[in-house]
């Protein structure tokens, strides 16, 4: 997975929305496949797998983008587990669109195994009171 998703996802001639959803979910599934091992056995600890595992692009990530007719589209992307927030925050996940984890459990755990951060521990929030005081007698 690690040196051939940039091929799986290259484009091809019959480049349909059907072919392109038809792949994320055959990768997703692999993914899937993947966590179940990861949880069963820890080959993937070693070194020097472990390593390129948290330095390389392979996990399937999404981020929200706004087309510039205003519309929002959800775009798919391989990314380091590291680039990848867990998304435990959904309106920082609005407010901020950063490349997320699908909504999968299995993925979620294999992704934190290898350095994906929740998002609420990486968002800092700080509350302003807006608005006129209002004093009443």
């Amino acid at each position: 997975m690690i040196e051939r998703q940039a091929s799986y996802f290259a484009p091809t001639k019959d480049g349909t929305n059907a072919t392109v959803l038809a792949k994320l979910q055959t990768y997703t599934n692999c993914l899937k496949q993947l966590a179940a091992v990861s949880n069963i056995a820890q080959h993937l600890n070693v070194e020097p797998l472990r390593s390129r595992l948290i330095n390389r692009p392979w996990c399937l990530a999404y981020q929200i983008v706004e087309r510039s007719d205003g519309n929002k589209e959800r775009i798919f992307k391989i990314a380091k587990p590291t680039d990848i927030y867990l998304d435990d925050d959904h309106q920082s996940a609005i407010d901020l669109r950063p490349l997320c984890a699908p909504d999968e459990p299995e993925l979620t755990k294999l992704y934190e195994l290898f350095g994906s951060r929740w998002l609420s521990e990486s968002v800092k929030r700080t509350l302003v009171h807006k608005g006129e005081y209002c004093f009443f007698l």
